[in-house]
């Protein structure tokens, strides 16, 4: 017993340093129409940790884009998701706090603008789906080992933790003055049984988008467009190790 119980703890310890993981989604129920076509998209690289399905044009001067424009943050949720049945002020909180976010995040590398132009990319988010934990019993279950086992059974099984917050989301970068399309992805993420923020309902969506909009700058930069900080430099170096 003090064997389980000291495997479950540094289970906890170890998996608390990840807010939220990626889980595969059926694409073909789960398109929005945000995208208008999907036909572009391909799989993702599982072995590299990318997005679900994605798009990235060929032969683009990425290095000439140095400004972003980031649209308000769009909702295209079915009629069973619980984003429909959430408080409007409480849901425009929520897609402020994306925003925001986003903001902060490309800032690092890009210059904002709300103007088009010949180095400006649109960025278009929307949040297609998504369900806030369950407070009591995400903490239970993280806190207790028997939960925290049982958990861990379900997530093998299915691909999610018990009683956590998951996001779906859609994205498309365009030129802002041709408005051809130059990436465009599908993605869902999930919590995880960190103790950070469980007692935030909507935390484990919060940190899916915070997620998302770090992998979108990165890959941007990666590709030459904006300017790399210098932890993205340090990142790219240990990636080609």
């Amino acid at each position: 017993m003090k064997q389980i119980l000291t495997l479950l703890i540094t289970s906890l310890l170890f998996f608390s340093c990840s807010q939220t993981d990626q889980f595969k989604i059926d694409e073909d129920t789960k398109r929005s129409g945000f995208l208008g076509s999907y036909d572009q998209l391909t799989p993702g690289d599982e072995d590299e940790e990318e997005i679900n399905s994605r798009y990235i044009a060929k032969n683009i001067d990425w290095k000439k884009y140095k400004k972003v424009k980031i649209n308000p943050i769009e909702v295209w949720a079915g009629k069973e998701s619980e984003i429909k049945e959430m408080d409007k002020e409480e849901l425009k909180s929520l897609l402020s706090y994306i925003h925001a976010e986003m903001r902060k995040e490309l800032v690092k590398s890009f210059q904002l603008t709300e103007q088009a132009g010949p180095d400006v990319l649109e960025i278009s988010v929307a949040m297609t789906d998504g369900d806030s934990s369950n407070v009591a019993l995400d903490t239970v279950s993280t806190i207790l080992p028997i939960g925290l086992a049982i958990s861990f059974v379900k997530k093998f099984a299915t691909g999610t933790h018990m009683q956590v917050g998951e996001a779906h989301m859609e994205f498309e970068v365009k030129d802002s003055l041709s408005r051809e399309r130059l990436a465009a992805g599908i993605d869902a993420r999930a919590g995880t049984k960190a103790l950070k923020g469980k007692f935030d309902k909507w935390n484990d969506v919060k940190e899916a988008f915070e997620f998302w909009s770090y992998k979108m700058r990165y890959e941007l930069v990666e590709r030459g467009a904006g300017k790399a900080t210098e932890e993205d430099l340090e990142e790219m170096e240990d990636n080609k190790e």
